[in-house]
């Protein structure tokens, strides 16, 4: 433990040193917060929450801006084969019922993985 503490900065090291014998002494470190310190941890609380909804918002503004450009994508390249095959019908048939299978299966409950469809209780 020495080692460690010399290692340290003094500046810390006063820091360490204090807080170890506040320990030793078994006193809570809430007995050690004073009056003026309650303010800056409630603002500090706050900007925290803050930030994380701002994190999240943007999250989901991404995923949702991820899942729409895939979604095109996923358009434009079905139409093509629609294009290239339509002189083949029974070809094309199979084509449309397995995309709607799909769709179907990813709106009943595929894209949960993926947070759509859930609310904010069940969190």
């Amino acid at each position: 433990m020495l080692n460690l503490l010399d290692s340290l900065p003094e500046r810390d090291k006063a820091d360490v040193l204090k807080f170890l014998m506040v320990v030793k002494d078994k006193k809570s470190l809430e007995d050690l917060m004073i009056p003026e310190h309650v303010p800056s941890k409630i603002e500090a609380d706050r900007q925290k929450v803050e930030l994380e909804h701002k994190d999240k918002a943007r999250k989901q503004i991404l995923v949702s801006i991820i899942a729409l450009t895939a979604l095109l994508g996923l358009m434009a390249i079905i139409t093509i084969v629609l294009l290239v095959y339509s002189d083949q019908p029974d070809f094309v048939e199979k084509l449309i019922y397995s995309i709607g299978g799909a769709v179907i299966g990813a709106l009943s409950g595929g894209l949960a993985g993926f947070n759509f469809g859930k609310s904010k209780r069940g969190e």
